[in-house]
């Protein structure tokens, strides 16, 4: 939530929606938004394995990031990749702790017309052999 939530708020042109499905952590992030007011950030709780985000909620958003759990954004990434061309996010932001998932969201994407134009990796945890992907689309 806030890893990305609070980058991405320093510019008060970015509208973002924060949603996750643990009412614990939106709860103490809603709490950290508050004090320290920052305007832009919506906070939603949502299960996206169950109820990923449709094409008229995301008609009008630029880019999506998301940074699901091992199991990967199936059924998000196929909402996203079912949009209309010209409705769709120009950018899709994908982070992935699961290579074996990630290549399956990668597929999704790219057969919904995106392109991966940038991937990094990122040793998050040191001293460990976990990194996490981060990897850019653009239509």
């Amino acid at each position: 939530m806030g890893t990305f939530s609070y980058p991405l708020a320093k510019n008060i042109k970015n509208k973002i929606t924060a949603a996750d499905s643990s009412a614990e952590l939106l709860e103490g992030f809603k709490q950290s938004v508050n004090t320290q007011t920052i305007p832009n950030i919506r906070i939603i709780n949502r299960n996206l394995f169950k109820y990923p985000f449709d094409s008229s909620e995301l008609k009008g958003y630029s880019a999506v990031v998301f940074d699901p759990p091992r199991a990967g954004a199936a059924a998000q990434t196929k909402e996203i990749a079912k949009m209309k061309n010209d409705e769709k996010p120009q950018k899709v932001i994908a982070i992935s702790c699961n290579p074996h998932t990630f290549i399956n969201d990668a597929d999704t994407l790219i057969s919904g017309g995106y392109k991966i134009t940038e991937i990094t990796m990122v040793d998050q945890f040191t001293f460990s052999t976990h990194c996490e992907l981060v990897a850019l689309f653009e239509l």
